[in-house]
């Protein structure tokens, strides 16, 4: 598989998780949430989320990394999927982080239009910055 395959077939995956998240980070109030979708079985992937889980969880980054390799493992046992982790970032904290990862990560996300979600899929040695329409989720 191709890696935008890879990275397309995760969003695809991971939409609906990736709209509630917006939806959820909205309501409580974060001004321009940012969707990563990350590919724990991805090297970049998995060292962002375990930075990010650490990060939650006020704990090491190392001890962030242990909880994402069990969260991987555990989400392996449900079958032939892609464990992936989807998390909200504020805008600026999103910018700082794709500022690091490419050299227009943080011009890709300003220039999302205000009428979509904008969402970092990191996976298969690369990423790739996807708008989604925004639309009123129903619970």
């Amino acid at each position: 598989m191709e890696p935008n395959e890879r990275r397309m077939l995760l969003l695809k995956r991971h939409r609906e998780p990736a709209e509630h998240a917006h939806e959820r980070c909205s309501a409580e109030g974060m001004k321009l949430p940012v969707i990563f979708v990350l590919d724990l079985e991805d090297r970049e992937g998995r060292k962002l989320a375990g930075a990010l889980m650490a990060k939650e969880q006020h704990i090491n980054e190392d001890e962030g990394c242990r909880l994402i390799d069990a969260k991987a493992q555990e989400i392996r046992t449900k079958g032939d999927v892609i464990p992936a982790l989807v998390m909200a970032i504020s805008m600026e904290g999103a910018v700082a982080i794709c500022h690091k990862m490419t050299e227009n990560g943080e011009r890709s996300l300003r220039q999302m239009p205000i009428d979509r979600i904008p969402v970092v899929v990191v996976s298969a040695g690369g990423n790739s910055y996807v708008g989604l329409p925004k639309t009123k989720l129903r619970n």
